[in-house]
């Protein structure tokens, strides 16, 4: 079997592995008095995941392949699928380009509008995993685009893509009890994630790496739990509505790009990190103002 084949069978097992962890965590959970599901709220959870499901299928995943294939046509060399080392490449590339693509997910406005959908949910289990944005693969694919600019086969790129997939989705569970911590310092833990959904003021902008946490030592983006977390927006959303979930964010800063005069200050506003944005006003010239909504603190809100 070649890597295409193998991509395309892996294909089906996430959606088949993510649904029995979500069953699995679940039922686990509730066993053993866990309290990590609420009931609309994973209702909720289930139906974005369903969204997410299909743009997959129809869209995003032919997008992606293509994108992946047109950048090794153009690449200086073909990396030989059969190397050990081009493997090793591929895992640590795709580990360390994920860390760059969620970072600038969580700190540039405009792709914390989609990224957002994941940290709306006010629970933590399995059933967050599959909370994202059905809209994002249309940027998902250009992080990842060097790898296939040196020559990293397409597919190569994809299955490691797959298990970098699995990794995260244990990750998000609550059945490890905080005993894994010992291994926070290489890898990314459920314990370090669950920090990463804390809305806590020293919780935010922390832990983005995907399955070693080396990257967010180097880059000083780490934080190991030391409080229970707040898991939500700073400013919760307010619905169950998977479409209104996957919307809210991205609308309102559609709106207030357009609130926004000058084409300067909009891009601006679509590039600073979410909550940070200072607008100029008229009576002022070059002094700043925040609005009460536009506070530093306020960077999760919505």
């Amino acid at each position: 079997m070649n890597l295409e084949q193998i991509y395309l069978e892996s294909t089906n097992g996430i959606a088949l592995f993510l649904l029995a962890s979500m069953v699995i965590d679940l039922i686990v959970s509730l066993v053993s008095g866990l309290k990590a599901y609420k009931g609309k709220e994973t209702l909720a959870n289930y139906g974005v995941f369903a969204l997410y499901l299909a743009s997959r299928k129809l869209v995003w995943d032919g997008l992606f392949l293509s994108m992946m294939l047109a950048c090794n046509t153009i690449a200086p060399a073909a990396l030989s699928p059969d190397s050990l080392w081009v493997w090793a490449l591929a895992f640590v590339g795709v580990d360390f380009l994920y860390y760059i693509d969620h970072r600038i997910g969580h700190e540039v406005n405009a792709i914390w509008s989609f990224h957002s959908v994941h940290h709306s949910s006010e629970e933590y289990n399995i059933g967050v995993t599959g909370r994202i944005s059905f809209i994002e693969g249309i940027y998902r694919w250009v992080f990842l685009a060097p790898l296939a600019l040196i020559g990293v086969p397409a597919y190569m790129i994809l299955l490691t893509k797959v298990v970098s997939r699995l990794y995260q989705v244990w990750v998000h569970t609550n059945l490890d009890r905080g005993k894994l911590e010992a291994l926070s310092g290489i890898l990314v833990t459920p314990g370090l994630h669950r920090v990463h959904h804390g809305s806590n003021e020293h919780y935010l902008d922390k832990n983005y790496g995907a399955i070693f946490s080396v990257w967010d030592r180097m880059f000083n983006t780490y934080q190991k739990p030391d409080v229970a977390p707040t898991y939500g927006l700073i400013n919760p959303i307010n619905t169950r509505n998977p479409l209104k979930i996957n919307t809210v964010v991205l609308v309102k800063n559609i709106q207030e790009t357009f609130r926004i005069k000058g084409f300067t200050e909009k891009i601006r506003f679509l590039l600073v990190k979410p909550g940070a944005f200072v607008e100029k006003t008229s009576s002022q010239l070059n002094m700043y103002t925040f609005s009460e909504e536009q506070t530093p603190k306020n960077k999760l809100s919505v």
